[in-house]
Formats: C-alpha cells, structure tokens, sequence
C-alpha cells in the first residue's frame, strides 16, 4: 500500500513536472517569436530612415549644388563689375607696399591698385630671416660694410632694421642699409624708391606665433606714422596668426580679406577716405565702408 502510494507521489510529481517543462518550453517558444518580430520591426524601421536620411542627403547636397552655382554667378558678377567701380578712383596717388612675411602672398595686392589708377612706386618683401638680425655676427658685418648704425644695442637690430625700412620708403631715397638688407636677402626691393609716397599698405600675418608683428610690423607703422603718411594694414583671410588686432593698435584701417574682391573693393574706398576695420573676422567692425 505504501509503494503503491509512493508511486502515484512520483507519478503525479513527474506529470507536473512535465507540464512545467511544457509550458517553459512553449512561453519560451512564443518569446523568441516575439523577440524575432521585434527585431524584424527594428530592421524595418531602420531600413525606413536610412531611406529617409539618403533622400535628406540627396536633397542637401543638390541645395549645396545650387547655393555653390549661384556663388558662382555672384563672384562672376562681382569680378566683372569691379573694374567699372574701381576705374580712376585712386589716380594720381603714389603707394608703397610693404609684405612683412613670407607665410602668405599677396601678389595681387599691385594689380588691384593699379586698376583703379594707382602708382605702386614700390613693392618691399621683408623676409623671415630678418628676425635673426639680432645675431651678433649681422650686426659685426654691418658695421665691418661701413654701416652708420650709431649705437645700436645688438637685442635692438631688429626694431632698428624695421625703422630703417620704413625710412628708406617713405623718404623716397635707397640708402645704404636698404642696399645691405637686399644683397643680404633679408628684404626684397622692386620699384623706385625715389619717388614720394601717399599711402603706405602693410601686409602681414604668420603660420606661427614667431613674434614677428612686433619686431618687424609695429616699428615699421609707427616709423611711417612719424612721417603723417597714412598706412593701412591688410592680410588674407586664411592666415593663421592674425596681425589685425595688433594694426589696430596702432590706429590705422585694416581689411582682413585682402584676397576676396570684397576686401579688394573695402581697400579702395578706405583709400578715398573711410577709417574703420573691415572684413570677415571678429576683429572687423563691418564686412565693408558704407556710404557716409
């Protein structure tokens, strides 16, 4: 009686046991069922925004097409106007451009002058290695070449040679410092320098922080300032180190996108008269001269 007992418990037991089994299985079987049509779902939504997010990159990039076309047609129409704009506005008026880097060219600086009838008497390229000119051996050799320097402190040479420049420009003569600097290849000279001066424009700006503008930019605008003739400093717009805030100042006019024919247009009219700072950068206080 008590085995038969014992077998029922186990049977009963291993019956339940069974349908828990079964049922594990099924809620298990219906899970993953579940599971697969979620993911099924998610595929299918992903599938409909990555179609979504395609047709948004084609629709921006055919607006990228079209704003690009019509940037196009607008420097077109600039470039073709500007001429008409600039002819005879700057006759008669002698300018003397100093670069003061050899990071960044401004070779275009002459020929936007002298569309609006300007006289670019001289072009001045100081170059990079000036800023060794305070080596003790320059400063020997410029005295061994006969060089009135006074006494000039060798830590003072740069600021020196920068004065030097400026003078040797703004006083219509080539003297024998200039002579030395060209033949030594610490500036470069073309034009006639025995001509006056009306304007001097300044070109700066550095691929590295080398303390140029003060030692080279800064003496040379204070020095042609001492002369009461104008200076206006320019540079391009990509330039990595900005002069502008050091032109400032100084208080002259600058134009921070000399290579733009926006920045071309602001020289031009700053030239007739209109102060101000003008340009792309934060530094500017508007893109432009406005009518007065």
């Amino acid at each position: 009686m008590i085995v038969n007992i014992k077998f029922y418990v186990i049977t009963i037991a291993s019956i339940f046991l069974a349908l828990g089994i079964g049922i594990f299985i099924g809620f298990n079987l219906d899970s993953q069922e579940l599971y697969v049509e979620q993911q099924n779902s998610l595929i299918e939504e992903m599938t409909q925004r990555f179609d979504e997010i395609k047709q948004e990159n084609l629709n921006l990039n055919s607006k990228i097409t079209e704003l690009q076309n019509n940037l196009n047609l607008y420097e077109e129409y600039a470039k073709t106007l500007f001429p008409f704009f600039a002819k005879d506005r700057l006759n008669g008026i002698n300018v003397a451009v100093i670069e003061t880097t050899d990071d960044y060219i401004y070779s275009s600086l002459k020929g936007t002058l002298t569309s609006a009838g300007a006289n670019v008497v001289s072009i001045t390229s100081v170059h990079n290695k000036i800023k060794d000119a305070a080596l003790d051996d320059v400063l020997k050799d410029m005295v061994k070449n006969g060089l009135a320097l006074g006494n000039v402190d060798e830590k003072d040479m740069p600021q020196f040679v920068s004065e030097m420049i400026a003078q040797n420009i703004v006083a219509h003569k080539y003297g024998d410092i200039m002579k030395y600097l060209s033949d030594n290849n610490y500036v470069e000279t073309n034009g006639d320098y025995s001509l006056p001066v009306d304007y001097v424009i300044i070109a700066g700006g550095s691929l590295e922080d080398d303390n140029l503008l003060n030692i080279i930019d800064i003496p040379i605008i204070k020095a042609i300032k001492k002369n009461q003739i104008p200076v206006i400093g320019v540079e391009r717009s990509d330039v990595k180190i900005s002069y502008i805030n050091g032109y400032k100042k100084e208080k002259i006019s600058t134009i921070d996108n000399i290579e733009h024919i926006i920045g071309e247009t602001s020289l031009i009219i700053v030239m007739q008269g209109v102060e101000g700072n003008f340009g792309i950068k934060e530094s500017s206080s508007a893109l432009m001269p406005t009518a007065n």
